[in-house]
């Protein structure tokens, strides 16, 4: 099937399961954050870092689908997409950690799940902010968009 506008389409498909995932993902996070305090009896919780593991969690979540969401439109075979978006978001960042010295710590700082994880945790890493982890797991996110949207452009023509 033809579809005349597909920058439009990626655009709307991504416009639409970002808000959906951000209104989601937070209720979710609040919902288990609430879970957790009913069960256990957590150290005083201070209102801004609560805040912001909130929206920290909130936020990585949202980026990992539109990372999936590009990685599916690059890819555009679902089993093919499934399995770079587990290898790239679970797998690879593990591995990656077990790198040794100080270049093996910089590139595992900068690798995908592990740079967009600093926001949630709220810790920085020997190079990265919170928000500089999110920002560079971003530009994984828009790396994987735009090379997919360039391909959907070129094959689908």
């Amino acid at each position: 099937m033809s579809v005349p506008r597909r920058m439009r389409l990626l655009t709307g498909k991504l416009v639409v399961f970002g808000a959906t995932s951000l209104v989601v993902s937070a209720l979710a996070s609040a919902a288990a954050l609430g879970v957790g305090v009913a069960f256990t009896q957590p150290p005083a919780l201070e209102l801004g870092e609560v805040v912001r593991a909130l929206v920290g969690a909130s936020l990585y979540l949202t980026a990992c689908g539109l990372f999936g969401l590009g990685l599916g439109t690059l890819v555009r075979h679902t089993p093919g997409a499934i399995v770079a978006a587990i290898a790239l978001m679970l797998v690879l960042p593990q591995l990656v950690n077990q790198l040794p010295g100080q270049w093996g710590r910089l590139v595992a700082e900068h690798f995908t799940t592990n740079a967009g994880l600093l926001l949630v945790v709220g810790e920085g890493s020997d190079s990265l902010s919170p928000w500089g982890g999110f920002g560079v797991y971003l530009a994984w996110v828009a790396v994987a968009t735009l090379a997919g949207a360039v391909l959907m452009q070129r094959r689908d023509a």
